[in-house]
């Protein structure tokens, strides 16, 4: 890497303090929980648009962690089948 790549790297590290897209998204859903966050034309003819709030998506979110880790651990320990 050269050096202005490993400066700038550096730079969003300081602005962004740590912070991951988990705890913004946190932040936002507790902030703005009911607000829409992202809207999508739903399936078939006519069905209109749905929309999705951010505390909809942090639950989302949030069973997919968990489905995830659970996934990952019977990987990990060739446990019995997980289903």
């Amino acid at each position: 890497m050269t050096s202005e790549i490993l400066e700038q790297r550096a730079g969003v590290e300081r602005e962004i303090g740590g912070r991951t897209v988990c705890d913004l998204l946190r932040a936002t859903a507790e902030n703005s929980g009911d607000a829409p966050a992202l809207s999508n034309q739903a399936a078939g003819d006519g069905a209109g648009w749905q929309t999705l709030a951010w505390g909809q998506a942090r639950q989302q979110a949030l069973a997919l962690r968990l489905k995830l880790t659970r996934d990952e651990l019977c990987q990990l320990r060739r446990a019995r089948r997980c289903g």
